[in-house]
């Protein structure tokens, strides 16, 4: 549960999610928010940028419209800070596209208390020795755990320490 201006709301916002896309329109001259920008289909036409935050099950929570011809990274920043103020939020880990993901977002979100950020890169563009270390599956670690784990291994179930878990509930990563 969340309060924001409009009182409570059954939002799940243990993860927030984001993203922009943007909107073509087959007209010839820029109007009102209608700018040349770099489309997301590299059409030629003018073209209306929105981004959106979702909660953890993909329900809405705030959005921004903007001209077609700005940069996305600034749009972030603005709806988290517009996030802070409705909502009490204890972390806010940034994951997104190196688009949105440029150097001042970075900084930005380096430089908070209480924020991160991971960059993500589809493995079809990483160079070969790249993509030989993170699709090997050995030398993965469990988060808040020792050791080191071969994920090909791994059942429905994985027992640590004793205890019992749903292994597609445990965070395994690699870092470099």
């Amino acid at each position: 549960m969340i309060q924001g201006k409009q009182g409570k709301l059954s939002k799940n916002n243990s993860i927030l999610y984001y993203d922009c896309t943007n909107f073509y329109f087959e007209i010839e001259d820029e109007e009102d928010m209608c700018k040349y920008g770099k489309s997301k289909e590299n059409r030629p036409n003018p073209i209306v940028q929105y981004g959106l935050f979702a909660d953890t099950d993909g329900i809405p929570i705030v959005g921004i419209v903007f001209d077609g011809n700005r940069n996305e990274q600034f749009s972030m920043r603005e709806l988290e800070e517009e996030i802070a103020k409705d909502f009490q939020l204890s972390r806010f880990i940034v994951c997104a596209d190196a688009g949105l993901n440029g150097f001042d977002n970075k900084v930005y979100n380096d430089m908070k208390h209480n924020g991160a950020y991971i960059i993500i890169q589809p493995i079809r563009k990483l160079k070969k020795t790249l993509k030989t270390w993170v699709l090997y599956t050995r030398r993965w670690k469990l988060l808040n755990h020792p050791g080191e784990y071969d994920i090909s291994t791994l059942d429905d179930i994985t027992n640590i320490d004793g205890q019992t878990y749903k292994t597609k509930d445990l965070v395994f990563y690699k870092d470099r």
